[in-house]
């Protein structure tokens, strides 16, 4: 009924995430509604570890538009984070999916446990045939606050620095790697009295994501 209620309303896309969405009962239902709207095209974050080929075709004909892959980390990195050793199978089904969605990108969130693998995680990602990755930061609420995993200023903007000086070595027709905190940049200050939370109205071409959690 939301879904329906949000493309009445011609939003643009709808993203589905988690958790791990492919984990949630009725989920394939919920592609089904998909194929029914009008205005509003999907987009799937998933980790990639948890369906089965069958279920992967599944979302591919259900005519997603754009999947995001969660990668937190190279093997090691990973394997530490997820608590299972799953980054073989990860980049084989991100690498099947990423031959039949018209959008496909890695996802990859920064945070303490991470820091100084991202760009070890970048050098395998591009072995392995992949062409796009945005970095995000952790959040602050839920597991960001409260497991330590949030960055200090001086990472953040020293991941910043080391993003600008990748892009400055690598074309992106190669490889586009993107850091998606555009509130970072010296030469963009908001108008007076604002913060975050209204960067997307300023600023064309950003979007802001709306988490309901508990």
């Amino acid at each position: 009924d939301v879904l329906r209620q949000l493309d009445a309303m011609r939003v643009m896309e709808i993203t589905f995430t988690g958790g791990e969405p492919t984990l949630r009962k009725g989920f394939y239902g919920l592609l089904d509604v998909g194929r029914e709207l009008e205005h509003a095209t999907i987009a799937l974050i998933t980790n990639a570890y948890a369906p089965t080929r069958h279920q992967m075709d599944r979302i591919i004909d259900s005519g997603v538009q754009a999947i995001r892959v969660s990668v937190d980390g190279s093997r090691e990195t990973f394997a530490r984070v997820r608590l299972v050793d799953g980054f073989d199978q990860v980049m084989r089904n991100a690498s099947y999916l990423a031959e039949r969605v018209p959008n496909f990108k890695i996802l990859t969130t920064a945070m303490t446990t991470n820091y100084d693998d991202i760009f070890d995680l970048v050098d395998d990602l591009m072995a392995a045939g992949f062409r796009r990755q945005d970095l995000i930061l952790v959040r602050a609420h839920g597991r960001g606050g409260r497991n330590m995993l949030l960055l200090s200023e001086a990472q953040t903007m020293d991941l910043m620095r080391r993003v600008d000086a990748f892009k400055r070595r690598v074309h992106p027709l190669s490889y586009e790697l993107n850091l998606n905190a555009p509130y970072l940049k010296e030469d963009v200050i908001p108008a007076s009295g604002t913060d975050v939370v209204f960067y997307p109205y300023l600023v064309e071409g950003a979007s802001i994501a709306i988490s309901a959690t508990g």
